[in-house]
This record gives C-alpha cells, structure tokens and sequence, in this order.
C-alpha cells in the first residue's frame, strides 16, 4: 500500500511507528459517521499487518508513504475469488476495511494522506501454475470510503502553565474566554459611539511545532450552542480577521460587543476554536498575558 501526502505536521525525520489493521467492518461513502465514534472492538480488528515502511522527504517530486504488509491480508483478497471482486460495491460487501494508526508519547508527525495523488494505490502481487509476475491493483481514489477518527485528548496530557492557553486541532483543545465587568465598562462608554472593537492575543513561537494560520471565535447562545459572530456571518471573513500576522492574531468584534452591551440574553463566554480542524493538525499556545481588547469610541 502506499499513499502520496500534501503535508505533514510535526518531525517527519523520526516517525516511531504506524500499524495497519484490518478490521471486519463495512464502512460506505454515503453513511454519517463521527469523528468520536468507537467503530472497532479487539473482537473485529487482526493483528498489526504492517512489516516495513518509508516516507520520501517533502522535498521530493511525489512525496509518498510506502508500507509492505504481510502477505496474509493479499491472499484473504484472492480468496475471496473473482464474484467478489466483479465489482466496487460487492467487494466492498466482502472484504471490510483497513485501520491505519499509531499514537506515540514522544515526538512524532502527522501525515495528510492524499488519496488522489498519483502514488496512491494499494497493490496485491501474487502467481499461479502459469505466471508468477501477477499483480491485483486497487485505487484508493475519493470513490474509496474513508474516516478520520481522533483520539480524545486529556488535559493531563498538556504541561500545565497557568500563563498559557491552548487552541488544538482534530477534536483537540479549545480557549474559553469570560468577559467580566460589563457593568463598569457599560458605563465608561454612556454618552458614547463605539466606532470599534477588537480582541487580539500573542502566540508563543515553535519553529517545529507551528501555530494556526488562522483561528476562529465563536459566542456561547443561552442554550449552550456555539454560535458565529455577525462580525463574520454579516461581515465577512476579511473584515472578521483572526489571521495569524507577526505571531498575532486579531478579531474585529465590533458588533458581537455592541449587542453583548445590549442584548441581556447574550452570555458572557467566547470560545477561540481551530479553523480547518479537521484537515489540519495545527497547535497554538497562547500567552494569557497578551489578551486585550480595544473600544476605539466618539464622544456624543
């Protein structure tokens, strides 16, 4: 099997391990499934089939993931013989799917898989009594049903520092922001025209370990759901910022913060999330101290 990638975050030098199970289990292209879901149980998942794998440098004209598997999982294909295999849909009936997975304690990179790109294949070499330079090839292409499961991520697994906020990828961290002294504020601003309102923060630099290019704020409805601000849905992206600029990042939150002086069925909380966190692997660590917001006003 092997997959070429369009990136990949993290230490691509040194990746510990990855595992390939199969699973009997069918997944289908136009099911739901959840990210959080627990599709697999030990009852239904063999023994890891990988042997040996390598991984070409970014650097190269088609970076790509080789990985050699055990020959067992090629001859449970044939056996399944040429009815099934007559095609995608009674295949797939007959055989399930694979899991390809690692987690490791120490430092690692994630991968994104691309099952469009040109090395993406999956390739069973085998003979018979009258050749033995026969080979079975499957494309691992977007018609190939396919899910991104990731792993919950404790807080305990995070070197606490009370200075620090964390924002995650992959069902990972989020940061609550509480506003607090609406009332003071409400009255420093009495006879006044907010003209502008924003929210920035700075990011702690990681060469290796890189930041957001862009995060996403959301507001926190009375009945608990995250909703976009209409500094966004209204706006527009552009005029909403929160693009990563100098190790910086930027909200334009002018009209969430007049409704939130106005409207007393806003609540108080905020939450700053990952933008794209399901295709990408980014982290941002925030220093706490950084956080400010910005009323720029007229006098009536």
């Amino acid at each position: 099997m092997s997959y070429s990638y369009s990136g990949y975050y993290g230490d691509l030098s040194s990746p510990v391990q990855i595992a390939i199970n199969y699973v009997d289990l069918n997944i289908y292209k136009d099911s739901i499934y959840y990210s959080n879901q627990q599709l697999f149980n030990p009852s239904n998942i063999s023994e890891d089939l990988m042997l040996d794998f390598t991984i070409s440098t970014d650097t190269s004209v088609s970076p790509t993931l080789k990985m050699t598997l055990e020959n067992s999982i090629g001859q449970q294909i044939l056996d399944i013989g040429n009815s099934g295999l007559i095609d995608n849909e009674t295949f797939q009936e007959n055989f399930g799917c694979f899991f390809l997975n690692e987690y490791s304690l120490i430092g690692n990179a994630i991968i994104y898989l691309n099952p469009s790109g040109s090395n993406s294949e999956f390739i069973i070499y085998y003979h018979n009594d009258d050749s033995d330079s026969l080979h079975l090839d499957f494309v691992l292409d977007g018609e190939t049903a396919r899910i991104n499961l990731f792993n919950e991520k404790p807080i305990s697994n995070l070197l606490i520092d009370g200075s620090k906020s964390y924002v995650q990828s992959m069902a990972g961290f989020q940061t609550k922001i509480e506003l607090q002294n609406i009332d003071i504020i409400d009255s420093l601003l009495t006879n006044k025209a907010i003209n502008k309102v924003t929210l920035s923060f700075n990011v702690t630099d990681d060469s290796e370990y890189i930041s957001h290019e862009n995060l996403s704020l959301v507001r926190v409805d009375s009945s608990g759901n995250n909703v976009f601000l209409k500094d966004l849905t209204v706006e527009g992206a552009s005029h909403f910022g929160g693009e990563l600029e100098s190790s910086n990042y930027e909200f334009n939150i002018t009209r969430f913060f007049n409704s939130y002086l106005n409207d007393e069925t806003y609540t108080d909380e905020l939450y700053i999330l990952a933008n794209g966190g399901v295709i990408n692997a980014n982290r941002t660590v925030i220093d706490n101290n950084s956080f400010l917001i910005t009323i720029l006003y007229s006098d009536l």
